[in-house]
């Protein structure tokens, strides 16, 4: 199941700043696969929270004093966080995660990942009206949010780049904000994928200006996504072959 992931956070001056990416519930027990900078910025959020409220600790006018983060309609409540962060791949699990009924799962696929094969990226680029604001009773309001307008955009694989002990999948078009940490996946909707940031490679063509560049989607593989849950016995869902 594919779900936005929002963070929201108050400074001490009571300016209010959100981000959103995205993320996939993968099984019944809540454990969630997304980008590891998304997982990174919840946590140091969460650490600077606490530091504010520690007595007699300096503070300034850009100390966060509350944050929040919701997965879909339900609270960012994470334990057992796993950040890989040469690949950017983060996995947490959500603390008294109750499934809805009939709730579907995605697969992984087992195949290889093939270069030149036409793939698609989902994410939540286009949500720039929520406007998080904090209420009298203490808490943020997310207005505007639901429905969350889901965009997809193809992808061709381009190259594969080791990473470390894992991989990234390059793709010809970029990933577009909001969606980190969403899918890339295939014609059957298989997981191939993990979005994870877009490269910009300067183009020396002669007379093409300073400024060109090629961008092009990173993903983590999906081989190397397998790899991290079967290391730490999460369970998923993979492709019947």
């Amino acid at each position: 199941m594919i779900m936005p992931i929002v963070i929201a956070w108050r400074t001490r001056r009571g300016k209010i700043n959100y981000g959103i990416g995205a993320g996939m519930i993968i099984n019944d027990e809540g454990w969630i696969v997304t980008a590891g900078h998304i997982l990174e910025q919840m946590v140091d959020l969460y650490n600077q929270v606490q530091t504010s409220k520690q007595k007699g600790r300096k503070q300034t006018q850009n100390q966060v004093t509350d944050y929040a983060a919701i997965i879909g309609k339900t609270p960012a409540n994470l334990k057992n966080i796993t950040i890989e962060k040469n690949l950017d791949v983060g996995v947490g699990q959500i603390d008294k995660y109750t499934p809805e009924p009939c709730q579907t799962y995605p697969r992984f696929r087992v195949r290889k990942v093939e270069q030149g094969e036409l793939l698609c990226r989902l994410g939540y680029p286009f949500v720039n009206n929520i406007h998080p604001t904090w209420s009298a009773n203490g808490g943020f309001v997310f207005s505007n949010l639901f429905p969350v307008p889901m965009f997809v955009n193809e992808a061709l694989v381009s190259r594969f780049v080791e990473i470390g002990s894992g991989m990234w999948i390059e793709t010809s078009s970029p990933g577009l904000s909001g969606q980190s940490g969403g899918p890339l996946a295939d014609s059957d909707g298989l997981v191939c994928g993990i979005q994870v940031n877009t490269k910009h490679y300067p183009l020396e063509f002669q007379g093409a200006g300073r400024n060109q560049v090629l961008n092009v989607g990173r993903a983590a593989h999906v081989k190397s996504i397998r790899q991290i849950l079967d290391t730490r016995s999460i369970p998923y869902l993979k492709e019947d072959i």
